[in-house]
C-alpha cells in the first residue's frame, strides 16, 4: 500500500510538471495560480505535497516566494505528534507550507493562516480543501489584534525586513526594543501564546544576536530549542542558514541544539530534546547556555577547534591580549592603513589568505583588517600561518556576523580568541617556514632561468640536483649586488643571534640608500624631469645620512615610478629613465613591500636602540625572528632582478666605430674578487663611477655617487663605503662589512654638488 501511494503521488508530481512545462509558454500571464486553476480544470490533484515538492523548481520560476523543502514541515509533524492543538496560527503563511501539514497530520482542532498577498491566500485555500484552515488576506499585525491567543504559532517570517521600534509591556515596566520587523514580529506572535503553547519559526542566524532575543527574559519568554537546517536551503533563492527555533512561556535553563537531517525520520534527534540529553555527535544534539549560541556552523566549529587545539598542545588567548590595534580598512588603493611592524591584514569576508603586507593581499584592503601584533606576544608571521591553516579557517568562520553577506566585525574581533604555542615554537615555525620560501623563491626562480634560455637546462639541473634550504638563500644573496650581499653575507655567516640583528640593521640602512639611490639616479638620468619633480621626493635634508630619512625619500620615489608604470601612455618614459627595456627593475625597486619591510626595520631599531633595556640570548632570538620575517619579505620583493641588471665598474676603453668597448668589473655577489666582463655602448662611462646596466640593451644608468667603491687600506681596494655626512674636512663615509677601516673621510667635489642640485629649488642660484 506503501509503495502505491508513493507511485500515485510521483504520477501527480510528474502531471504538474508537465502542466508546468506547457503553461511557461504563456509568458508573463503564466503565474501560480493559473497553474491551480488548469490543473483543477484537467483535474489534476493539487495536494500539498504534490505543491511542495515542486517548490524550489517553480520558485525559479518566480512562482511565489522561495519554498521550504517537506523535509522541514516532516520534522515540525513529527515534533508535534501525540499533542492536542486547540487553535494554531501561521502570520506569514504563503501558500501554506507549514500550516497546511500540520492541519493535515496532526491534532488540530482550528488553524488560520493569514498573508498580505491575496494570490497566496487564494491558492492555499484549494490546496487545504477539507482541512481545518480558515485563510485571511491582511497583515501578521492585524492577525494578533484579531487573535490574542493560541497553542501554537508557526510561521516562516519574510528575511530582511526594514528595521522599527515596537514598546512592549512586561512586569517591571514597558520593554521597548528596535530591531527588524522579521525579529519584532516574532517576538509579538510568541506573546500570544498560552501558558503551555509553543511557538515554531524557521528563522536565520541574525536572530540569535538580536535585539529581540535580548528582550525574551524580559518578557517571559524563552527559547527551548534551535535545530538548523542543512546549508544553501533555500538556494537558489538565497543562501541564508535557516534554523527552525522552538520558543514557550516556560523557562529553560539550556537550549538544545541540533541539525535536522533530511534523509531521516530524525528520531533520536527528537528523542534527545524531549529527554535534554546530549548525542554522541554535534548534529544528535548539545546544550548550550542561553544566550551563547550564535550558530550551528559556530557551534560545530567550536567543537573541532576544541579537537585540534588539544592535538596540537596550542593555548587559547584572547587576541586583544596578543594585538594593540585593529584597524579597519577604507575605501583607497591601501585602505588608509599605516605601515606598522609585525601586521596581519585579515580579510573580513571570504576565504583569501590572511598576509602580512598590503601588497600581498588578493581582496580589496577595504574588506581586511589590520592586525597590530604584540612583538612579545606572537609572530606575525605565525599569526597569519595559523589563521590560514584548517584550525584558523574554523576560528574565523566562528567570527563572522550577518545572516545576508557574513562579515568578520571588530567588535567580534575584539572579543576573539586565538590560539597560540609558546613564543619559542612560533619562531621556530617561523624560521623553518621562511627557509620553505626561501627554496621556493629560488626554485621559481630556475623555472624562469629554465625557460628564458633552454640552453642552461644542464647546467639548471646541477644546480637543482644539489639545491637545499640553505643554498637556496646563498644563492639568491649571490644574485644581489656587492654593496648589499657583502654586508648579508656577514649575517648570513655569523653565528650568535645578537651579532646577526646586527648585521641586519646594517643590511637594512644600507638597502635603503641602495634602492633610493637607483630610482633617484634613474629620474636624475632626465634632468628636465628630476628638475620637475625633485620637491616630491625631497622630504629631509641631505647634509647627514639618515636610515628613516633614506626609507621616507624612497617610498616617495618609488610611489613615482608606480604611478609612471600605471600609466600605459608613460611607461616607455619610465623604462627609459632606468634604462631597460623590461618593467622587472622597476617594479622590484618600487614594490610597497620592500619598503614596508625597510619602514618596521627602522621602528624596531629606533624601538629596541632608544627604549630597549638589556637583552638576553632569548631576547635576540626573538628580535631576530622579527628582522628575518622582513628580510624575506625583501627577498620576495627584489627576488633576482639583478641577475640581468648588473652593477658595473668601468674600467680601460677602446673607441671603435661609434661604439665604446669597456673592460669592467661585475660587481656581483659577496665575494671581493669580481669576474670581468665586456662591455659594448654608445654611452660614455667615468671610471670612477658605479652603473646599473641592463644585460640586454648595454645601456648604462649612472649611480648617483651616495655608495661608492673605495679603497679601505692599501691592502683591500674593494671594499663598498655608503654616504654618512658632509664634514668640513670632506664626506664621511662607513663600510657595513669591513671591518678593519669602517669609517673614513675623504675629499669628495662631485657629492656636495650633486646634493646641492638636489636640495636647491628650482629658480635659485
Amino acid at each position: 500500500m506503501k509503495q502505491d501511494a508513493q507511485t500515485t503521488k510521483q504520477s501527480h508530481e510528474e502531471a504538474l510538471w508537465r502542466l508546468v512545462d506547457e503553461l511557461r509558454g504563456l509568458g508573463p500571464r503564466f503565474s501560480f495560480d493559473t497553474l491551480i486553476s488548469e490543473a483543477k480544470r484537467r483535474a489534476i490533484p493539487v495536494s500539498w505535497e504534490a505543491i511542495s515538492s515542486l517548490g524550489s523548481r517553480l520558485s525559479r520560476y518566480g512562482l511565489g516566494p522561495a519554498w521550504l523543502p517537506p523535509y522541514v514541515s516532516h520534522f515540525i509533524v513529527a515534533y508535534l505528534q501525540g499533542r492536542k492543538i486547540n487553535f494554531a496560527i501561521d502570520p506569514f503563511a504563503g501558500y501554506g507550507a507549514l500550516i497546511i501539514p500540520i492541519a493535515e497530520s496532526c491534532d488540530v482542532r482550528e488553524a488560520v493562516g493569514i498573508d498580505v498577498n491575496a494570490q497566496f491566500s487564494t491558492v492555499a485555500v484549494t490546496i487545504s480543501e477539507g482541512m481545518p484552515i480558515r485563510w485571511h488576506h491582511g497583515s501578521a499585525e492585524s492577525a494578533f489584534t484579531q487573535y490574542s491567543s493560541f497553542d501554537l504559532v508557526v510561521s516562516a517570517p519574510p528575511l530582511g525586513l526594514p528595521s522599527a521600534v515596537e514598546e512592549f509591556s512586561s512586569p517591571d515596566g514597558p520593554v521597548r526594543v528596535r530591531d527588524s520587523k522579521t525579529y519584532l514580529l516574532t517576538l509579538k506572535a510568541c506573546l500570544g501564546l498560552t501558558s503551555d503553547g509553543e511557538a515554531i519559526f524557521v528563522l536565520p542566524n541574525g536572530f540569535f544576536w538580536s535585539p529581540a532575543l535580548e528582550a525574551f527574559p524580559k518578557l517571559g519568554l524563552s527559547v527551548q530549542a534551535i535545530f538548523a537546517l542543512p546549508a544553501r536551503v533555500l538556494a537558489p533563492y538565497t543562501n541564508i542558514d535557516l534554523n527552525i527555533v522552538i520558543v514557550a512561556k516556560r523557562p529553560a535553563q539550556m537550549w538544545f541544539v541540533g541539525q535536522v537531517d533530511p534523509r531521516s525520520n530524525n528520531d533520536a534527534l527528537l528523542k534527545n530534546f524531549r529527554e535534554t540529553k546530549v548525542g554522541p555527535v554535534p548534529e544528535l544534539g548539545r546544550l548550550v547556555t542561553p544566550g551563547h549560541f550564535t550558530s550551528w556552523q559556530a557551534l560545530v566549529i567550536e567543537e573541532e577547534i576544541q579537537k585540534l587545539t588539544q592535538e596540537g598542545g596550542f593555548q587559547a588567548v584572547p587576541l586583544s591580549d596578543v594585538v594593540t590595534e585593529i584597524n579597519l580598512g577604507k575605501r583607497s588603493e591601501d585602505g588608509d592603513f599605516s605601515d606598522k611592524p609585525n601586521s596581519v591584514y585579515l580579510p573580513l569576508i571570504g576565504t583569501s589568505s590572511a598576509v602580512t603586507s598590503i601588497a600581498a593581499l588578493r581582496i580589496k584592503p577595504q574588506n581586511c583588517a589590520q592586525l597590530v601584533v604584540r612583538a612579545d606576544a606572537a609572530f606575525a608571521e605565525f599569526v597569519a600561518g595559523i589563521f590560514n591553516s584548517p584550525l584558523g579557517r574554523k576560528i574565523r568562520d566562528r567570527l563572522l556576523r550577518g545572516a545576508f553577506i557574513p562579515k568578520i566585525t571588530k567588535d567580534s574581533l575584539r572579543g576573539a580568541t586565538i590560539f597560540l604555542p609558546p613564543l619559542e615554537t612560533q619562531r621556530a615555525v617561523v624560521d623553518v617556514h621562511r627557509e620553505v620560501k626561501d627554496l621556493a623563491l629560488r626554485l621559481a626562480d630556475l623555472e624562469r632561468t629554465l625557460w628564458d634560455r633552454p640552453v642552461d637546462a644542464l647546467k639548471v639541473r646541477q644546480t637543482l640536483s644539489s639545491l637545499s634550504q640553505k643554498e637556496g638563500f646563498e644563492s639568491w644573496l649571490e644574485t644581489l649586488p656587492f654593496p648589499l650581499a657583502s654586508v648579508l653575507w656577514r649575517y648570513h655567516a655569523a653565528a650568535a643571534p645578537e651579532q646577526k640583528v646586527t648585521h641586519l640593521f646594517n643590511f637594512f640602512e644600507a638597502c635603503a640608500i641602495f634602492v633610493s639611490t637607483v630610482m633617484l639616479s634613474a629620474f636624475h638620468s632626465s634632468a628636465e624631469y628630476f628638475r620637475e619633480n625633485k620637491q616630491l621626493w625631497h622630504a629631509h635634508s641631505l647634509e647627514r645620512s639618515n636610515f628613516g630619512d633614506w626609507v621616507v625619500r624612497g617610498q616617495r620615489l618609488a610611489e613615482t615610478t608606480r604611478k609612471l608604470l600605471g600609466d600605459e601612455q608613460r611607461i616607455a618614459f619610465c623604462l627609459g629613465l632606468y634604462k631597460t627595456e623590461s618593467k622587472g627593475p622597476a617594479e622590484a625597486l618600487s614594490n610597497k613591500d620592500l619598503f614596508v619591510a625597510l619602514a618596521n626595520a627602522k621602528g624596531y631599531r629606533n624601538d629596541w636602540k632608544g627604549h630597549g633595556g638589556i637583552a638576553d640570548e632569548s631576547e635576540h632570538a626573538r628580535r631576530l625572528t622579527l628582522l628575518e620575517a622582513e628580510l624575506t619579505r625583501i627577498h620576495e620583493a627584489v627576488r633576482s632582478v639583478f641577475e640581468n641588471w648588473w652593477l658595473i665598474r668601468p674600467g680601460k676603453n677602446e673607441y671603435s666605430r661609434g661604439l665604446y668597448n669597456y673592460a669592467g668589473d661585475k660587481l656581483l655577489g659577496s665575494r671581493q674578487i669580481f669576474k670581468e666582463v665586456k662591455i659594448q655602448t654608445s654611452t660614455v662611462m667615468d671610471k670612477n663611477e658605479l652603473y646599473l646596466i641592463d644585460a640586454e640593451t648595454r645601456d648604462p644608468l649612472q649611480l648617483l655617487p651616495f655608495f661608492r667603491m673605495l679603497p679601505g687600506s692599501p691592502t683591500e681596494k674593494n671594499a663598498c663605503y655608503f654616504y654618512s655626512r658632509l664634514q668640513k674636512d670632506g664626506v664621511r663615509w662607513v663600510s657595513y662589512h669591513f671591518e678593519c677601516e669602517a669609517e673614513i673621510i675623504r675629499p669628495d667635489e662631485i657629492l656636495p654638488k650633486v646634493i646641492d642640485e638636489i636640495e636647491r629649488k628650482n629658480g635659485s642660484s
